[in-house]
């Protein structure tokens, strides 16, 4: 008879944790969905004063009064017409896109909603940075 494969508290953790990252892997991989390729096109929404600095230095810049200055909120391209982003919330009317890579996009942590996503701005540095139009195209 074959032995018993006997697994400690902390192997079984493991697991846990490993499967909990696989289902957010493929959440996300669904919200995204509508792209396909190693880069996805999202937006971030702005103030006007804000878009046309961003688009001068082809950069975004820290807000002076944000705690995350880190990370770079933004939502699918596909999503930009959603109001809740559209000037609620600290959101902007206006709004920039850009090529983000896959890897680079995480679930946003500070607000639950589903198309709410946070990309670290090293992953940014040197993407060109396009405005939308007043359609939001």
């Amino acid at each position: 008879m074959p032995k018993r494969r006997i697994t400690t508290a902390a192997q079984s953790a493991a697991a846990r944790r490993n499967l909990e990252r696989a289902r957010q892997s493929t959440k996300l991989r669904t919200k995204l969905s509508g792209q396909t390729g190693k880069n996805v096109l999202m937006v971030h929404h702005t103030s006007a004063k804000a878009k046309a600095g961003i688009l001068k230095d082809q950069a975004f810049k820290p807000h002076p009064h944000q705690a995350n200055t880190d990370h770079v909120f933004v939502t699918p391209y596909s999503n930009r017409h959603d109001p809740t982003f559209r000037g609620k919330y600290g959101y902007g009317y206006t709004g920039v896109k850009v090529l983000v890579p896959r890897k680079a996009v995480k679930q946003d942590s500070d607000w639950p909603h589903p198309q709410s996503f946070m990309v670290d701005k090293k992953a940014l540095q040197g993407k060109k940075i396009r405005g939308l139009d007043r359609q939001g195209n």
